[in-house]
């Protein structure tokens, strides 16, 4: 009985095909990536251009999508594990909340110097980004989990009155459930251990040995802010037709190069034309808005992965793989009384004990009157309990 009821809790942490978007791992499945969402939402919206006059106290009214609507949400350059672009910003309508323009990031920067050389900024402008924008992770993560633990909660009241229930007389379904539910709060109580020590490692200072992932996406990032602010802000004259691409292989630029290379600028093109001009003063502003960007890419993956892999071992597996031992020792737990306790357990209801004996009474009766008619002469007791004369044997 015990047996069959692990084996029932073995197929519901397992899954259970037949349960359909309904069962419990369906459902968990379909959580996480609610909650990959939820921690990709709260990714940094950074605009590389000045915050509009006015804006500032209203962001609430109006959310600026312009990178979107310059700059491809996906990453062109490879395919994630499903085949498809990777998205490297979040869909829908983004939480005001995430929205930072450059200037406020200047502002930030030049703050926090202290001893620095000019136009070096203190690391601690990173660090603050990325802590303020991870600071509400738990939010979401104690969805997830109060979601599943509810959802494996029900789902293991149901196996108890589906095995025990007819004991009911002898409160040993109320004992397995006590001790059912007694396991799960260890279990639970140990699994939000792990999701906060993951939680509080990933507030600590940022931290990745992927370097060429954290490369790779600053590298994106960077691109993305650039092109985005050369959308918004505009240079003077030719030089903003340079920059967009509006005089290439014009007679008037080919000239230029000329007479620049006639000056020793030797090789020049387009590109190696604009290195020429003075730097923007927003690069470094830029530099760290991507950085920052790359690494929250970084960690939100690394973070929604260990998440549901603490949920699925510590709350979901050791469950399961401790069930057998907490029945056994919580049932033997009184010693010398342990054969009385489980004889008491098994009592069933009297009504279906007064039941079962009545109808074995009447099944009794009727085996003796069977017997008794096997002895009166050419009449024979079928097994079905009819009756046929003699003469009529020989038609079977």
């Amino acid at each position: 009985m015990i047996e069959e009821f692990k084996s029932d809790v073995q197929a519901l942490v397992l899954g259970r095909a037949q349960d359909g978007e309904k069962g419990l791992i369906q459902n968990f499945r379909a959580s996480r990536e609610e909650f990959r969402e939820s921690i990709f939402q709260q990714a940094p919206d950074f605009k590389p251009y000045d915050c509009p006059a006015g804006l500032y106290g209203s962001r609430s009214l109006d959310v600026d999508q312009s990178i979107s609507s310059t700059t491809d949400d996906t990453d062109s350059s490879g395919e994630g594990a499903t085949g498809e672009l990777e998205r490297l910003e979040p869909s829908g309508t983004r939480n005001p909340k995430t929205l930072i323009y450059i200037d406020e990031v200047m502002d930030m920067a030049r703050n926090a110097a202290t001893r620095e050389l000019p136009e070096n900024y203190p690391y601690a402008v990173k660090t603050y980004f990325v802590g303020h924008f991870m600071k509400n992770w738990h939010i979401p993560t104690e969805k997830l989990y109060q979601k599943i633990e509810r959802l494996f909660s029900d789902e293991l009241t149901r196996l108890v009155t589906k095995h025990f229930s007819r004991f009911a007389a002898g409160a040993f379904d109320s004992e397995i459930q006590n001790i059912v539910m007694s396991q799960l709060e260890a279990c639970s109580t140990r699994a939000k251990e792990r999701i906060r020590a993951c939680i509080a490692l990933e507030q600590e200072e940022p931290f990745t040995i992927n370097e060429h992932y954290l490369q790779d996406y600053k590298t994106k990032y960077t691109h993305r802010y650039k092109a985005a602010r050369r959308h918004h802000v505009t240079r003077e004259g030719v030089l903003q037709q340079i920059m967009s691409g509006q005089v290439d292989n014009t007679e008037s630029l080919r000239n230029a190069l000329f007479h620049l290379g006639e000056l020793g600028f030797d090789g020049l093109d387009v590109e190696k034309l604009l290195r020429l001009l003075p730097p923007d003063p927003a690069d470094a502003m830029i530099e760290i808005m991507a950085e920052v960007r790359a690494y929250y890419q970084v960690a939100f993956k690394r973070f929604v992965d260990n998440i549901s892999m603490i949920i699925d071992y510590e709350l979901l597996k050791v469950f399961y793989r401790t069930l057998s031992i907490a029945i056994l020792t919580k049932l033997s737990s009184n010693g010398a009384d342990f054969r009385d306790r489980c004889n008491s357990f098994l009592n069933e209801d009297p009504s279906i004990v007064n039941l079962r004996d009545s109808l074995t009474q009447d099944y009794k009766r009727f085996e003796s009157a069977r017997l008794k008619l096997q002895n009166i002469p050419g009449v024979s007791v079928l097994s079905a309990g009819r009756l046929v004369a003699g003469d009529d044997m020989d038609s079977f």
